[in-house]
């Protein structure tokens, strides 16, 4: 009865890990999309533009808006996102500046939810401040570095289930 219960306890901690590991990296990007809506009783699918600080503070979510119709994209002063030492240029709608740009004032027809990036420069402070980073840290994975994160998510779970088998095996051999 033993080994039975430390093999599902092992299976249920694995489970567990694999799912924070997914967490971690769906939630790479700062945030997780999720589609429109049904307005209950209305029959109208809502939408809403996303505005993701994209390495900055804060985010901000849009005013239900019916698919097919359009919005008007917001100013930053308006969505409450700030990003000490770096200035705002422009929205994108992928987080390495690749997609679709817009500028403050544009308009843009929802038919779902969408996500816009904030696209920063850096200043002349920030710029001395990440290469004296850069040198510090020489390589190594940097603080809050998800990928650095998932890697010892995976070393953990796989710890795990070592321990779980060894375990497993001790008192296989105890019941016997």
């Amino acid at each position: 009865m033993k080994k039975y219960l430390l093999m599902m306890t092992s299976v249920l901690i694995v489970t567990m890990v694999v799912s924070l590991q997914s967490a971690v990296l769906a939630s790479e990007n700062g945030s997780i999309e999720i589609g429109g809506y049904i307005e209950s009783g209305s029959g109208n699918t809502m939408c809403h533009i996303i505005y993701d600080a994209n390495g900055g503070k804060g985010g901000y979510t849009g005013a239900d808006i019916a698919s097919g119709e359009a919005d008007t994209i917001l100013p930053l002063n308006d969505t409450g996102i700030v990003y000490a030492d770096f200035d705002f240029y422009e929205w994108n709608t992928e987080a390495e500046g690749n997609g679709i740009c817009y500028k403050p004032g544009d308009k843009i027809t929802l038919y779902g939810d969408i996500t816009l990036y904030a696209q920063w420069t850096a200043t002349a402070k920030t710029t001395a401040l990440e290469s004296t980073k850069q040198t510090m840290v020489s390589g190594s994975a940097k603080t809050g570095d998800l990928s650095s994160i998932a890697v010892w998510v995976t070393v953990f779970s796989v710890s795990l289930v070592i321990l779980g088998t060894m375990f497993s095996l001790v008192y296989r051999k105890q019941d016997k």
